[in-house]
């Protein structure tokens, strides 16, 4: 019967610890304040993921617009000149216009 007494008291402490303890319920607001804190670091992983496979394709994207540009550049089709940009001149509508035949 002693042995039966010390197999069964290891089993009645693990259940009486089991019954003893106390469910945590979280009120609205707490469950709210954990779940922004979860969001809120996923969202910071997800920014750093975002950006370093930005960073990556950037890198690999003007590579190939960078050796595409010298393939061009060394077949003769693209020269080192800039492209010529437009002036814009305002009208001033009280002139009178220029006359271009006229022979001076």
């Amino acid at each position: 019967m002693n042995r039966a007494m010390m197999a069964l008291f290891p089993l009645m402490l693990l259940l009486g610890s089991c019954a003893s303890k106390k469910e945590n319920v979280l009120t609205p607001a707490q469950r709210q304040a954990r779940l922004d804190s979860v969001i809120k670091l996923q969202q910071t992983e997800i920014r750093e993921m975002e950006a370093q496979a930005l960073r990556d394709r950037l890198s690999i994207e003007v590579k190939e617009k960078t050796d595409s540009i010298m393939a061009e550049r060394q077949k003769g089709r693209l020269t080192n000149n800039p492209v010529p940009q437009a002036v814009v001149v305002p009208a001033d509508t009280n002139s009178n216009p220029i006359d271009t035949t006229q022979n001076q």
